[in-house]
């Protein structure tokens, strides 16, 4: 149900629904770069934790992420993710929930993360409540319209759910690849000079940037191809199983968990050629076609397969581009 009613959202974020947002994002990304690009060391995994939380935030509320709650969100958030880890261990381990410790300091945390959303999706039904034609373009009226087979809709605090998901989702695992694909990319000066040759000619372009000279834009979309295989930010990808299986000369009961090592996959020495080289050529060349297609998976792969896929890879060609084409990395 929470898929059917999540797809519209997904609908929305086209590329050409979300371009003006996110180019803002990236814009106001560079502003903040400009009054520290003189040649000191900055730390870059924040600034783009910074824009991914921008454009997930842009996207869903059609305004900036406000200042104020920028970084108690993101602090709550990092807090979360390490919390929820251990605590998932904990889980695994079969001991009581009620003693996990993680798992009560973890609520802490959520409760920071979902305050400035639900302060956000309350404003939205109450402008719908005054104006009930107010209806923003942006993906929380998308899911505020969204039905499912039987007519329901979700309620205000499933809406609140979703879009702390979304935006944990949206922006953490983003702000990982783009940081290591910047890290690449400042390993490699051939690459970085052909990505700037690239962006000079989309962006010089009538009208700067636009949907249409994303074709443009091959190498750089392969670039970050290439940095979520070598650098998956969801590293394993956790399954139960559903039926008794017998794999390996294991047998696996229902109910059992699998993890798929999507490092090791998309690493694998008789799958890739020089699996351990960054190669955003691969992509372009016919001699790999079949390991992209089947052991190729950042965003996992089948009908649990990430619905944000298109949006990632749509936002990080822009923020690559726009960085690509004012600095050297």
């Amino acid at each position: 149900r929470q898929g059917q009613l999540m797809n519209p959202a997904f609908e929305f974020a086209r590329i050409s629904e979300v371009f003006p947002l996110m180019m803002q994002a990236a814009e106001a990304l560079k502003e903040r770069l400009d009054a520290v690009a003189d040649g000191r060391e900055v730390s870059i995994d924040f600034e783009m934790t910074h824009v991914t939380a921008d454009i997930i935030f842009r996207t869903i509320f059609s305004e900036p992420i406000p200042p104020e709650d920028a970084s108690s969100i993101f602090d709550a958030f990092n807090n979360y993710q390490e919390l929820a880890y251990i605590h998932g261990v904990w889980n695994m381990a079969g001991l009581p929930q009620a003693l996990s410790i993680p798992r009560l300091r973890a609520i802490k945390h959520a409760r920071n993360i979902r305050g400035p959303l639900a302060r956000m999706v309350r404003k939205r039904f109450e402008l719908l409540e005054a104006d009930p034609e107010a209806k923003p373009a942006d993906i929380l009226q998308s899911l505020i319209e969204a039905r499912d087979d039987s007519g329901t809709s979700f309620t205000e605090k499933e809406l609140i759910d979703q879009i702390a998901v979304m935006f944990l989702a949206g922006h953490e695992t983003s702000a990982s690849a783009l940081s290591w694909a910047l890290y690449l990319i400042a390993q490699d000066r051939d690459v970085q000079d052909r990505m700037q040759a690239e962006t000079e000619r989309a962006f010089g372009q009538e009208g700067g940037l636009q949907p249409r000279h994303f074709k443009y834009l091959k190498l750089t979309r392969d670039v970050f191809r290439e940095t979520l295989r070598l650098y998956p930010p969801v590293s394993f990808v956790p399954r139960d199983i559903t039926v008794p299986e017998t794999m390996r000369g294991k047998n696996l009961k229902k109910g059992s968990a699998i993890f798929i090592s999507l490092w090791l996959m998309q690493r694998h020495r008789e799958i890739w050629k020089n699996p351990d080289m960054f190669d955003p050529d691969r992509f372009s060349r016919g001699d790999e076609k079949e390991a992209i297609r089947s052991a190729y998976m950042p965003f996992s792969q089948g009908p649990r397969g990430c619905l944000g896929a298109s949006f990632a890879l749509q936002e990080a060609a822009i923020i690559l581009s726009v960085i690509a084409r004012h600095y050297d990395i």
